[in-house]
């Protein structure tokens, strides 16, 4: 058996918590083997040895008490400062995808032929470069513009109950 088991082994006999059976078996070995034994000795002299020097320090209940609520407050901001970050990289990234995709479609339409005032045949020349004309031709539909009206005022209220509920928990 390895030193470490046994170690194990002392320690939850000199502790009493193992049943009853291991008592036994552990005092048998204490009495027989001498490593069992010395190994005991060290045990027990570190285990007496911690009990002198250790002194029970007592708190008070106030103590318990203020600890606990400068626990509770902490996590409470955390939380709150956690439900504002996502809220927040929410609307970017709501806005962000809208003004992309707004940008990509625009492209997307764009007419990006060059034209050679020289040869007017030629679709592709390095002479006056015409800029592409944008059509703002754009046709939404009824339900998209619902569906985004609708997002955009739930973001809204989402955010005024943030706003009021952080001023709420402020006044507290």
């Amino acid at each position: 058996m390895q030193h470490e088991e046994i170690e194990i082994q002392l320690w939850d006999y000199i502790d009493g918590t193992c049943n009853e059976q291991d008592h036994n078996r552990i005092s048998a070995l204490i009495n027989t083997d001498a490593i069992w034994q010395s190994t005991y000795q060290e045990l027990l002299a570190l285990n007496n040895q911690i009990s002198l020097n250790t002194a029970i320090i007592k708190t008070s209940d106030s103590f318990a008490k203020d600890v606990m609520s400068n626990i509770e407050q902490s996590a409470k901001k955390k939380r709150s400062t956690l439900l504002l970050d996502w809220g927040i990289k929410g609307v970017a990234a709501f806005f962000a995808v809208s003004i992309s995709s707004i940008i990509i479609y625009t492209l997307a339409q764009a007419d990006w032929r060059f034209t050679n005032t020289n040869n007017p045949s030629s679709n592709f020349g390095f002479g006056d470069i015409e800029l592409p004309q944008f059509v703002a031709n754009i046709q939404i539909s009824d339900t998209a513009l619902y569906i985004t009206s609708f997002a955009v005022m739930i973001m809204v209220l989402v955010l005024i109950e943030k706003f009021l509920h952080n001023n709420k928990l402020k006044a507290i």
